[in-house]
């Protein structure tokens, strides 16, 4: 019985097929895993600065802000990758942040906006949303941390960790 791994590489543009030869064990089925053309692999960027809020009455600002994510999001993009279409994205930031923060609810609409057509075609394929804001004056265990939090959180600036990724079922939220 062979096990066939379907493999997408978005980079390449390519679905390569992998068969390996298998017996499974009597008790367990044989497992085909498949990842679909707009499956996504997780991708990552810091935004080294203070965020704008999506209130603020500057709205010069908060376009110059939103530039600015781009451009952060643009150096840790695949030039060769086209904006994604999976149907469900999780979108996820880990705001660092001195005394008197944004609000973090009001941080996310600017984030998501300014990777609109780079990162995903759209920001209506966002469907679940994990914002969390920490004060860099407060013990932060780094132990578990991705790497590129890691190091936000030892520059001690104010800075956005931002995660997008396939969206998972909703009971593994719960």
């Amino acid at each position: 019985m062979k096990n066939i791994t379907l493999i997408c590489n978005r980079r390449a543009g390519r679905i390569s097929h992998e068969a390996h030869r298998q017996t499974p064990p009597a008790a367990e089925p044989c497992v085909r895993h498949f990842l679909s053309k707009d499956t996504m692999q997780p991708f990552e960027f810091l935004i080294p600065k203070r965020p704008v809020s999506l209130q603020t009455k500057n709205r010069k600002n908060l376009q110059a802000w939103k530039s600015f994510v781009h451009g952060e999001a643009k150096k840790a993009w695949s030039s060769s990758t086209p904006p994604v279409s999976s149907p469900s994205l999780r979108f996820s930031i880990v705001y660092l942040c001195d005394s008197a923060p944004a609000d973090i609810d009001n941080i996310i609409k600017p984030i998501q906006d300014a990777l609109v057509g780079l990162v995903f075609e759209d920001d209506f394929l966002v469907s679940d949303v994990d914002s969390h804001r920490r004060f860099l004056a407060e013990p932060i265990d780094v132990t578990t941390l991705p790497p590129l939090l890691q190091m936000g959180v030892a520059t001690g600036n104010e800075c956005v960790y931002v995660r997008v990724s396939d969206a998972q079922d909703l009971r593994s939220y719960l």
